[in-house]
């Protein structure tokens, strides 16, 4: 059974060491920016929109980091996957996760983006849109959370696959393995008990244990790198 993962584990190229070396950096910079993400508030929706529209730049650089951030690192993660392509858990692994990762460049993508637009446009609105303004924000909120949801849920998904590939490893990977497992089983619960619902501190949790998770996987494929 452990013949299964040799490909994966063998001596990596140039390539596969400037990966992991790259999802390391990336991930500690996804965690950094998370940790300054802001936060918009407002009695009114006029406040609330002129807080958007305020903090429009911070916000605009925090989500461009945190979509070049999963976008680096799925490149990774995909290098990673090649050389085992052949085994069913790492195929569906990546191809779930990359659902995940495109869902979540659309969330940040609409939180980070999007609706700093929209507050900008509806600042030289009329008064009449202008007061619509919490119904527009209130959907724009939605298609973020929904798209995230979604995208951690495909990201555990594929994270989960790979993992049952890696319970046929050694006994070092088995470990690795079952800490991912258990990772999945409990953002699906904290999930179920938000009722799908992502504030700023419940995302800081899945990006600093998938975070860790990424890691680990950049350790194992710097492994034999000796």
């Amino acid at each position: 059974m452990k013949e299964q993962n040799t490909d994966i584990h063998s001596t990596p190229s140039s390539s596969l060491r400037n990966a992991a070396f790259v999802l390391i950096a990336v991930n500690v910079l996804g965690l950094m920016a998370m940790l300054h993400h802001p936060v918009a508030h407002g009695a009114s929706h006029t406040d609330l929109m002129q807080s958007l529209i305020s903090m429009g730049g911070l916000n605009q650089l925090v989500h461009g980091t945190l979509i070049a951030t999963v976008l680096t690192t799925w490149l990774c993660l995909f290098e990673f996957a090649m050389p085992a392509w052949k085994h069913t858990t790492v195929r569906n692994g990546i191809l779930l996760y990359s659902l995940g990762t495109f869902a979540m460049v659309g969330a940040a993508m609409t939180n980070g983006f999007v609706i700093i637009r929209l507050a900008e446009g509806l600042r030289q609105s009329s008064n009449e849109l202008q007061a619509a303004s919490p119904l527009l924000f209130q959907l724009t909120w939605a298609v973020n959370q929904t798209l995230t949801g979604f995208g951690v849920i495909a990201m555990c998904a594929g994270i989960a696959s790979w993992s049952l590939h890696f319970l046929s490893g050694a006994k070092h990977t088995r470990i690795f393995a079952v800490a991912g497992l258990l990772m999945v089983v409990m953002q699906i619960g904290m999930q179920w008990i938000h009722h799908g619902n992502f504030n700023v501190h419940q995302m800081l949790i899945f990006v600093a244990w998938h975070a860790a998770w990424c890691i680990a996987v950049a350790i194992l494929m710097l492994r034999k790198d000796a």
